[in-house]
């Protein structure tokens, strides 16, 4: 099993999809961690939404109205899904089928049958997929990313966090 995901470069070059209210408890990370993590385009339908959450940061962040149309335009190592439940499944499978690995918000899925399909899929690619509860991987400094990313604890050049891991 070979993995897609490429060699490691900082900062992380990561894609938001969705910007809704969940996405502000991201905020900080991106703050926080410039050399770590940046926030290199968001995915969202609302024009409004994004260009607010973007407006926060001190370079620009690109904007698509489409998953397909970011797919294929801009450079990501990475993926923060923060959709509504539903859509966390088919969103996530097309990220882990193209290649990008995925921190999705909880739930991860809305069924079993979703996950298990997720997690094979996962196992196939050889890309990682976390799900993660925001308030449960806080650091001392407030920043949400620090165990998804903990690029010192495992072999895994990317996504790796405590026991959400596929």
């Amino acid at each position: 099993m070979s993995s897609k995901v490429p060699p490691l470069t900082l900062p992380l070059r990561i894609a938001m999809i969705g910007s809704g209210a969940v996405s502000r408890h991201h905020f900080p990370a991106f703050r926080d961690r410039p050399g770590v993590i940046r926030l290199s385009a968001i995915c969202e339908k609302n024009p409004q939404a994004a260009s607010a959450f973007a407006a926060q940061f001190p370079y620009p962040v690109p904007i698509f109205g489409e998953l397909d149309d970011l797919l294929e335009k801009a450079q990501v190592d990475a993926a923060l899904v923060v959709l509504p439940h539903n859509l966390h499944f088919p969103v996530a499978s097309k990220l882990v089928a193209e290649g990008i690995p995925v921190l999705v918000e909880k739930p991860l899925t809305c069924s079993l049958e979703e996950a298990r399909a997720l997690k094979k899929l996962s196992s196939e690619t050889g890309v990682q997929i976390v799900a993660v509860r925001t308030g449960f991987v806080k650091d001392d400094q407030g920043s949400l990313w620090r165990p998804a990313f903990n690029l010192h604890r495992s072999s895994s050049p990317l996504l790796r966090g405590p026991d959400h891991v596929w």
